[in-house]
């Protein structure tokens, strides 16, 4: 049996349990026997000693051969990594510098372009650059600002670029260099560049391979030497079987591995994997920022493009983001259309270059499929050691100046200040408090009163929202209404102002009005006519008692949708009119253009109009008088004194309104109010505001 076998040869040494397996042992006797036996044993050895020969040539011609492949496999991969770079650097100075094919013909770039072309100078892999014109002359060097067309038109035919042009194939030489100026690998991958689709040139892409071509060398070297090793211990099917597993092994941990720690959409890691690395340079204490980056207006690419355009998008968006970097940044997906970038060793000058540029880099149009795309990008950044001592807390010191990035405009680059943390407080607070109000109605309406000016007779009053805080104290207007805009609550309180102050106008007495102020994003919804048809007929108030007021930059937006549905709330009978005039963006074809009935007057003028050299008096006087021919009534709003009172009566101004004459008060206050106003004599003057007893 077997077992015996080896019992009897447990002493042997490997060399021996090889040749054991390789060739059986007899067991004859005798001068024959042993004959036999020695026979056998050469015979054998001989067989080994060709096995052994074959398995080493074999091994040999594998290694060379493995050696060949590997070094033609490294040149394949480089060389399609530098013409797929070049590629995607030409594509990008196409789209992204407008003028780009008069560059190509040997025209001066335009400002905004020579800015561009500084900035991309050397981003990531690409140290530098050329450009020649379809004939093939050199007319751009991106290290050589003082190259200019007159060199261009003297510079001799380059007939490889003009090669490139005209057969619209790529061409690449490999290069090496000192490691000083030049990198010690790197290829010249000549490429067409292309804007709008055609050809304008050939773009010449200096791409740094230096430290792919040692990783791949190196790489493949310990391949090598391992398939060489096996072969040695374990001869060739063994060693190949091995190899084989160990590649399917080591593709499925690398696609698990991969999938564990990057987004599965744009390749860019995860928020755990990102952190994770953040967790790391904080822990080894190396400096550095992460930049926190939201997309503007990515929701309304998924809802008018689909969502497989808003997809590729962000993938166009991180692509882009790569090339901004090098190998000492990198990048994570933390939320649907939110990244992030980490920038190691930055100072905090380069910082905020960097942060600049992505947000530069963001606002060029992006094209995906048939479609060029405008988005735009805000940053919020923060820096280590600094702003935090864990990568959570510079994560939210990051987000902190993101929307604070955002809360002032959008499209800018914030870092963090500690100052950030009240004020996001304050926002949350408020989103909470504006939530809670919209759930359980409890916002309130403020009625100021509107009087004729010549006989101060009570005409109506304004709807103004009021809130709350926590404590009851009233919020600003100014402050808590453009939160509500952003929050997209807008529309549902407005629609809540509407209700209630037209059904609270319908026990008035029949002649007074009532105005309500309008959202633009009221009338972006689509829904703003059938709100008011409803509250109207929910209030049964007749419908010219109720005023909707709309500001100047309404106008600017979408005009031909504003007046579309400005004629459609007229046909209800409401009456429109124009708030704040005099502000901003004034203009007086919206006089004539727009369906107004009314102009309210900016209270700035009342501060104005005793000014000394008459100016903003006559300028009222015409616009009163302008207002008068085009049958328009006019409101002057911010009357605090006498003389002002007094100024608007000779001027025939329609109607007054401000705290001379009343201020805000709760709809409670309105019923005594009225009552008072009924039983006071008319007069020219005004002693105290006549709803200063009613606060």
């Amino acid at each position: 049996m077997m077992t015996g076998h080896r019992s009897a040869d447990a002493g042997m040494s490997p060399s021996n349990c090889v040749e054991d397996c390789l060739f059986p042992r007899c067991t004859g006797q005798g001068a024959a026997g042993e004959t036999e036996i020695l026979h056998g044993n050469r015979s054998n050895r001989a067989k080994f000693s060709r096995s052994a020969a074959l398995v080493i040539i074999g091994g040999i011609c594998i290694a060379g051969a493995g050696y060949h492949f590997a070094r033609t496999a490294i040149e394949a991969t480089l060389r399609d990594d530098a013409i797929m770079t070049a590629e995607n650097w030409g594509r990008y100075l196409g789209n992204a510098i407008k003028d780009i094919e008069d560059i190509a013909a040997g025209q001066p770039a335009s400002e905004a372009s020579e800015h561009l072309l500084q900035a991309s100078r050397a981003i990531g892999n690409v140290f530098r650059y050329k450009i020649f014109d379809p004939d093939g002359r050199l007319v751009l060097i991106s290290d050589d600002p003082d190259y200019t067309p007159e060199e261009a038109s003297l510079s001799k035919h380059n007939p490889t670029a003009a090669s490139v042009v005209a057969t619209k194939m790529p061409h690449l030489e490999f290069k090496t260099g000192d490691g000083v100026e030049r990198p010690l690998y790197y290829s010249e991958a000549y490429v067409p560049l292309q804007r709008n689709g055609r050809s304008v040139g050939t773009i010449e892409v200096y791409v740094d391979q230096a430290k792919s071509r040692a990783a791949m060398t190196a790489t493949f070297r310990k391949l090598l030497l391992q398939i060489v090793g096996a072969i040695l211990v374990a001869f060739a099917i063994p060693a190949a079987g091995f190899l084989m597993r160990s590649r399917q092994q080591i593709r499925t941990l690398d696609r698990l591995q991969h999938v564990a720690h990057h987004d599965d959409l744009t390749s860019a890691m995860n928020r755990t994997s990102f952190t994770d690395s953040m967790a790391t340079l904080v822990r080894d204490d190396i400096p550095f920022a992460v930049h926190f980056l939201d997309l503007d207006r990515f929701k309304g690419v998924n809802d008018t493009l689909g969502h497989a355009i808003g997809d590729a998008l962000l993938s166009e968006v991180v692509a882009r983001l790569s090339r901004l970097g090098d190998s000492s940044t990198f990048i994570g997906r933390v939320g649907g259309d939110e990244f992030a970038v980490c920038q190691i060793n930055a100072d905090s000058e380069r910082t905020g270059k960097f942060a600049r540029l992505i947000v530069s880099a963001l606002g060029l149009p992006f094209t995906v499929g048939q479609h060029e795309i405008q988005i735009g990008g805000s940053v919020g950044y923060s820096v280590f050691p600094g702003d935090g001592e864990s990568a959570e807390d510079l994560i939210r010191a990051a987000d902190v100046a993101l929307y604070q990035a955002k809360s002032t405009g959008r499209g800018k680059a914030v870092k963090y200040e500690i100052s950030m943390d009240d004020e996001r407080q304050q926002r949350v607070l408020l989103e909470e408090r504006l939530r809670h109000a919209l759930q359980h109605s409890e916002f309130e309406i403020y009625y100021q009163p509107l009087f004729s000016t010549m006989d101060r007779r009570l005409r109506g009053f304004e709807a103004l929202l009021r809130l709350r805080d926590d404590d009851g104290y009233l919020v600003p207007p100014d402050v808590f209404i453009p939160v509500a805009e952003e929050m997209g609550l807008i529309t549902a309180v407005g629609e809540w102002v509407l209700n209630e102050a037209t059904a609270f106008a319908q026990g008035w007495p029949g002649d007074l009005t009532v105005a309500v102020n309008l959202s633009a994003i009221q009338f972006e919804t689509g829904r703003l006519v059938e709100t008011v048809r409803n509250a109207l007929e929910a209030s049964d108030l007749t419908p010219s008692r109720l005023e909707l007021e709309i500001t100047e930059s309404l106008l600017i937006k979408d005009p031909a949708n504003v007046l579309g549905q400005l004629l459609e709330l007229r046909s209800l009978g409401a009456r429109i009119a124009l708030d704040d005039f005099g502000t901003g963006y004034s203009s007086l074809s919206y006089l004539w253009k727009f369906p107004f009935d009314k102009l309210k007057i900016d209270r700035s003028f009342m501060l104005e109009l005793e000014d000394a050299d008459g100016k903003p008096r006559e300028i009222l006087k015409t616009i009163v008088a302008l207002c008068r021919t085009l049958n328009l009534s006019v409101t002057a709003e911010g009357v605090e004194t006498n003389e002002q009172l007094a100024a608007l009566r000779e001027l025939q101004c329609d109607q007054s309104q401000g705290f001379l004459l009343g201020r805000p008060m709760p709809a409670s206050q309105i019923p005594s109010f009225m009552m008072s106003i009924s039983s006071e004599p008319l007069s020219a003057t005004v002693k105290e505001p006549l709803v200063g007893r009613a606060g």
